[in-house]
């Protein structure tokens, strides 16, 4: 039935409801056997996080005056945004894949995850044969690029800190990952 305003009375939905049963049953049925299968056969992902405490900029000559401190609290804030770039710069991320410790494990895990990548590592070769775009590193972009995707950098607010988190699907590779990528750029920014 309806009224005077094309409205339907609920009486009116659960008759269509009752009517079109299978097919809402079905739908239901899909759904549920969808979620469930992708629940079970969906690659788990592993994220682990190590922080870095990002050293303050300190001034060459440090003045009194407002404009001294305003300047000053520009210079260290850009300081920190450029810290916080350079720990997804490709430099850093060919340190952690030169590092003997953990490199060839992160190496071994692009090759089975990314086909393009492990073209690329098999095609290396570290005595030269570069071309002129990698020529600053020891390793490929396309590998270091593809490091630098199991790698996300935030900056935590209101302090000098930066979270390095690696997710891959391995939970221990994943530690390993962040802690590697933190250690790499420390020695990045001392040199």
């Amino acid at each position: 039935r309806s009224d005077s305003y094309g409205e339907h009375s609920l009486h009116h939905y659960i008759e269509v409801l009752l009517k079109r049963r299978l097919v809402v049953a079905a739908i239901t049925a899909l759904v549920i056997g969808s979620v469930t299968a992708y629940s079970f056969l969906a690659t788990r992902l592993y994220t682990a996080t190590a922080s870095v405490k990002i050293g303050s900029y300190a001034p060459a000559l440090p003045g009194d005056g407002a404009e001294d401190v305003i300047r000053a609290k520009t210079l260290e804030q850009d300081y920190l945004n450029t810290q916080v770039d350079q720990l997804t710069s490709l430099a850093v991320a060919d340190k952690v894949l030169a590092d003997t410790e953990g490199g060839d494990e992160i190496l071994a895990f692009l090759r089975r995850t990314n086909g393009a990548v492990a073209k690329a590592v098999a095609d290396f070769r570290p005595s030269g044969g570069a071309s002129s775009e990698d020529s600053a590193y020891r390793y490929p972009q396309k590998v270091l690029k593809a490091y630098l995707n199991l790698i996300n950098i935030e900056p935590v607010f209101k302090t000098s800190l930066a979270r390095v988190s690696a997710t891959t699907s391995e939970p221990i590779l994943s530690a390993k990952i962040a802690n590697a990528h933190a250690r790499a750029f420390i020695d990045y920014a001392r040199a």
